[in-house]
């Protein structure tokens, strides 16, 4: 069983994609299923409406005013709306199933 739920496994750069092959030494020797996912992270890039509802800061971190991107008259017209953000993806579950002991 994997101990750290976070495990991580970095890839080089590369426009192509990443591929990452793990194993579970102790699936087999503990006799249970198992369920796996797997949770991809992109490198930080900009995003319109990235920063979400833009907050200022007070000295203790509050949230003290937003100023979304409306996208309309609202926002000003030089404002391109750009933050730069962390894309995630989550693939769907991985069940691996123990054979049946005869």
């Amino acid at each position: 069983m994997i101990q750290d739920p976070w495990k991580t496994f970095r890839c080089k750069p590369d426009p192509s994609g990443c591929e990452v092959e793990f194993q579970d030494t102790t699936y087999s020797d503990l006799g249970r299923d198992a369920v796996y996912y797997v949770r991809a992270i992109e490198e930080v890039s900009p995003a319109v409406n990235g920063g979400q509802l833009r907050c200022e800061y007070d000295e203790q971190g509050r949230c003290i005013k937003v100023k979304p991107c409306y996208g309309d008259y609202r926002t000003d017209p030089n404002d391109d709306c750009l933050a730069n953000v962390e894309e995630r993806a989550w693939s769907s579950p991985i069940y691996l199933t123990q054979p049946k002991q005869e």
